[in-house]
């Protein structure tokens, strides 16, 4: 066989190696990269009197991008509005709660709402989740009852839960690494975190001490990993200074930054960066 004939051979094998471990090479902002087979990190934003300041990697720094979208005293919430949120490669749009009024917005710039829907009353607490392993879901938290929405619509609770109490900071997440994607609760006490594997009534699954009383509890997937199931990170905010755990568990911090003023709400998600180039 001519050289050049097994030279176009030996690429091809190549290519297709590449190709069956999902991974391929591309160039981002002038780095070379892998295009990544897990998910990426999520990444931190502050809200400010209405303005969005959103960061694309888990360290000290300025925004990569600000916006304005809503009014102060709104409560923000993010997720997946548009798309399938199994796909962990998607980037998450923004929103806020205004009285039981949902204002979404996929597109992380200023601009209107793309879709609005009523779901709760004023003075209770707006999550999002992945209540079904298919699709975004929303819910509000009223004294310690759950009321679960597995659509972006207007209508009534598909799921109601008791867990937790009056007073406590409610937060979801992905505590088993179910490879679904699908989500559970959780309540926060005083820096003391409670967990339930499954969306029923019912005591916590784990318990553990993160943070302390007067901390913003945060959820979302730090590091890369080398398995699809992975369970959600926890973390805390604490007067713009940031905290993440890689588990959801009592362990040592990731490294620390800083990100934010005191008094701004912290939240974080996927805006974009799919390489976690940083």
């Amino acid at each position: 066989m001519a050289r050049g004939a097994i030279r176009l051979r030996l690429a091809l094998l190549v290519m297709m190696a590449v190709l069956a471990s999902a991974t391929v090479v591309v160039a981002s902002g002038g780095q070379v990269a892998a295009f990544p087979t897990q998910p990426p990190p999520d990444t931190p934003a502050v809200v400010r009197n209405g303005v969005w300041y959103l960061r694309n990697c888990d360290t000290s720094g300025v925004a990569d991008t600000t916006f304005a979208y809503g009014n102060p005293g709104d409560i923000p919430v993010v997720g997946v509005w548009n798309a399938n949120p199994a796909d962990p490669f998607q980037s998450d749009g923004v929103g806020v709660v205004r009285n039981g009024i949902w204002y979404l917005r996929s597109s992380l710039t200023t601009g209107v709402a793309e879709t609005t829907l009523s779901y709760g009353n004023p003075g209770d607490i707006p999550i999002v989740g992945n209540w079904t392993g298919t699709a975004t879901g929303i819910g509000v938290v009223r004294n310690g009852v759950w009321y679960l929405r597995n659509s972006l619509t207007s209508g009534v609770a598909d799921t109601v839960i008791s867990f937790g109490n009056a007073g406590d900071i409610p937060i979801v997440g992905n505590w088993t690494g179910n490879p679904t994607h699908q989500d559970a609760v959780g309540v926060v006490r005083n820096g003391i975190w409670y967990l339930r594997n499954t969306l029923t009534s019912g005591v916590a699954d784990t318990t553990f001490g993160y943070g302390q009383a007067g901390d913003t509890p945060l959820t979302g997937y730090w590091p890369f990993s080398s398995t699809s199931a992975i369970p959600s990170g926890i973390g805390v905010a604490h007067r713009g200074d940031w905290y993440l755990n890689s588990g959801p568990n009592a362990g040592a911090a990731l490294p620390a930054f800083t990100y934010g003023d005191p008094g701004d709400r912290a939240l974080t998600g996927k805006w974009g960066n799919i390489f976690g180039l940083c």
